[in-house]
């Protein structure tokens, strides 16, 4: 459980006020923040600290009134909290965020299952684990969260055995004010889309490959088709490559079909790279060999029925009190948890590989021999 204690004045003003409180504001704003007090419950155990709350996400600001928070905890309020969250001994955490979402379109599932598959499958992505509590502010039941990590400078810096003041972390659509270097690098593949070896060259100078297939691998594989405005691009240092960030798959599972289309998207910022990169036969055999080894390791439907299953549990018992609380999320539960297991079982492994051997123009047996043996696809 989270308490969150924060002063309704400038937080829950309405937005017909001359000034409106940080829960009115619309996506696409200053992102202003306030101080709360947070205590979490684990058992016997947990933990209290002084942060700033803000808002987090973009679409749920517009079309729910159940909002995603983020909590950042500042040095001035006391620092990063330093606690054992995700059950892999003592971490530190500089900022978390409370992630929302509701039954009626398996938001507060579907992330969850696809963050935490990608963390077993020991892909070569930044990814965000996550457990799910209950949230009250101000003493008021707010319902059911995913509480999680969140890309910081922190957060990086620990995962890459960096220096939070040598980490880049660059979100797309790359503009100016964030990243000159990148925004340079992507105007020069603008002006240069007929790739050769020297742009091929340039890319692997500036990107790591293998998470570049990752990521390209799991964005397919669920199926996300909500990229442009939710890519991360991460770096230890400046000697360093950029690596992906796997983020926001609320869009993730969403479908029992899937294809290449959206990952390989030409008409994207992201893809002058992705479009151009799968034309080489070294990133092409390169993508193949990461998804024959995403699928053994757990990209598969074992490991997100397991993580479905385990989740839908974990929240049943709270699904009642969240209905009350968010009317217009509610839904027949095991009517959702049984769609979301269609789309999980919709022989998801094999379409992945079919739709890019089509893709590519390449021949399916003699691939699937080469990379995936005779073991079956799903």
């Amino acid at each position: 459980m989270v308490s969150l204690i924060v002063g309704p004045v400038g937080f829950f003003t309405p937005k017909s006020s001359d000034w409106p409180g940080i829960y009115s504001l619309p996506a696409n704003t200053v992102e202003p923040e306030q101080l709360t007090d947070v205590s979490f419950f684990d058992g016997d155990k947990g933990f209290h600290a002084q942060s700033t709350i803000s808002l987090h996400g973009a679409s749920t600001r517009k079309s729910r009134d159940k909002k995603s928070l983020k909590l950042t905890f500042r040095g001035v309020y006391g620092g990063d909290v330093h606690y054992d969250l995700f059950g892999d001994g003592e971490e530190r955490y500089h900022s978390l965020t409370l992630r929302s979402g509701y039954m009626d379109d398996n938001t507060l599932l579907r992330d969850s299952i696809c963050q935490s598959t990608a963390v077993e499958t020991g892909a070569q992505v930044l990814t965000l684990r996550n457990r799910y509590c209950v949230v009250y502010i101000n003493g008021e039941y707010w319902g059911i969260y995913s509480l999680r990590e969140a890309y910081s400078k922190a957060y990086a810096a620990d995962r890459l055995d960096s220096r939070e003041d040598e980490v880049a972390i660059v979100r797309s659509r790359v503009r100016n004010y964030f990243d000159t270097d990148l925004v340079a690098f992507f105007n020069y593949l603008n002006a240069h889309k007929n790739w050769t070896q020297r742009e091929y060259d340039a890319l692997a100078e500036k990107f790591d490959l293998v998470s570049l297939a990752d990521w390209l691998v799991l964005e397919t594989y669920f199926y996300n088709y909500d990229l442009p405005g939710n890519i991360r691009y991460i770096r230890a240092n400046a000697e360093s490559r950029y690596q992906y960030a796997f983020f926001d798959l609320d869009f993730g599972l969403r479908k029992t079909g899937l294809d290449w289309s959206y990952s390989l998207a030409a008409d994207q910022q992201f893809g002058l790279i992705t479009s151009n990169v799968v034309k080489f036969p070294a990133f092409q055999e390169l993508l193949l060999q990461r998804m024959a080894c995403l699928f053994s390791h757990g990209l598969n439907e074992a490991t997100q029925l397991r993580y479905l299953d385990s989740y839908a549990a974990a929240i049943e018992s709270e699904l009642e009190r969240e209905y009350e609380r968010w009317p217009k999320g509610a839904a027949d539960t095991a009517a959702m948890v049984e769609e979301l297991r269609t789309h999980i079982t919709a022989h998801r492994q094999q379409r992945c590989f079919e739709t890019l051997c089509k893709k590519l123009y390449l021949d399916e047996d003699s691939v699937k021999a080469q990379y995936f043996g005779d073991t079956p696809l799903e």
